[in-house]
C-alpha cells in the first residue's frame, strides 16, 4: 500500500519528496515496558532492525522543507546500526528505560539512552 501511494505521488504531483521512517526507538522501549505485564516480547526476532526517533524524523523533515535540492528525492530516515533480536534484547535488559520511562531517556528527544541518531540517506527509487 505504501509503495502504491508513493508511485501515485510520483506520477501525479508536479514536485515531490518522500521521507520514509524506520522503526521508532521510542516504540521499542514502549513495547518492552508493555511486555513486563505479560512476559512476552514479540519484537525480538533475529531480523535486523535500525531505529530512528520521532524528533530526528521531524528534524529531517524540517530540513527538507526549508532546504533546496530535494525535489524528486526519496529519503530513508534510519539509525546507523542494524541490531539483531539478541542485541535488542541485551539493550532492553540493561536499560533502566524499560522500568522507568524518564530514567535515562535523553531529555531533548525522549529517545532511549542507547539510541544513536543518524541522518536520512537518499535512496534510489525501488522500481
Amino acid at each position: 500500500m505504501k509503495l502504491r501511494g508513493e508511485q501515485h505521488l510520483i506520477m501525479t504531483a508536479p514536485a515531490w519528496t518522500i521521507l520514509r521512517m524506520s522503526y521508532y526507538a521510542e516504540a521499542l522501549a514502549d513495547e518492552a515496558r508493555a511486555s513486563l505485564d505479560n512476559g512476552v516480547m514479540a519484537a525480538l526476532a533475529e531480523n535486523r532492525a535500525a531505529f530512528v526517533t520521532r524528533d530526528d524524523v521531524g528534524a529531517a523533515a524540517a530540513g527538507i522543507l526549508i532546504g533546496d535540492g530535494h525535489e524528486g528525492a526519496i529519503y530513508d530516515a534510519t539509525g546507523e546500526e542494524r541490531l539483531t533480536g539478541a542485541e535488542r534484547a541485551a539493550l532492553i535488559a540493561e536499560s533502566p528505560d524499560v522500568r522507568s520511562p524518564s530514567s535515562s531517556f535523553r531529555k531533548s528527544t525522549c529517545a532511549p539512552a542507547w539510541y544513536t541518531p543518524a541522518y536520512p540517506k537518499r535512496s534510489s527509487m525501488p522500481w
